[in-house]
């Protein structure tokens, strides 16, 4: 879980951080917080010191290190392969538009970590495939141009693309 190994790091990083910092920290409740907490004591995962009636220092054990190590290997390797499904789909559904005389790519969405992906994709596929890409925050722009496809990767873009009749592919829902 990924909230244990974001507790695990948090902990590691400020042992006399408290319940509710985590919770700020990792946006999970002030409850799911002491549940995961009492649950890594129970597994041996962390240890409580008190250190007066209301203070408490949680030290991470030699088996929370390990774990934390372990969680940490295993969200990196599945980054890396959601990564690379994002970029394999994408460069088979540029390949597909192309077919179909599509020219013009627009990323229309966030620009987040996703975005970020699609971009370096874009990078390196549209130009071997004679097609160009653009970021666009504004429908407004495409609905003037011909010969395009709208790459999204989050529902509101879905839902304003719906709503005003733009063709596009959710990249995520390829996967």
């Amino acid at each position: 879980m990924e909230k244990e190994l974001e507790i695990l790091t948090h902990i590691q990083e400020n042992e006399h951080i408290t319940q509710r910092e985590i919770a700020e920290k990792t946006g999970l409740s002030l409850g799911a917080v002491n549940l995961l907490l009492k649950k890594m004591i129970k597994t041996g995962l962390i240890k409580i010191e008190k250190l007066n009636a209301r203070t408490l220092k949680y030290i991470l054990t030699p088996e929370g290190l390990k774990e934390k190590t372990a969680k940490t290997y295993h969200y990196i390797v599945r980054t890396y392969e959601t990564i690379t499904r994002i970029q394999a789909v994408s460069k088979v559904i540029l390949e597909k538009q192309k077919n179909k005389g599509i020219k013009t790519i627009y990323l229309y969405g966030n620009q987040d970590e996703v975005y970020n992906v699609l971009r370096i994709t874009m990078s390196d596929v549209v130009g071997n495939l004679d097609m160009h890409y653009e970021l666009i925050n504004n429908i407004d722009y495409i609905k003037e141009t011909k010969d395009f496809i709208v790459l999204i990767w989050n529902e509101e873009s879905e839902v304003i693309l719906k709503e005003n009749q733009i063709p596009y592919i959710n990249i995520l829902c390829n996967l």
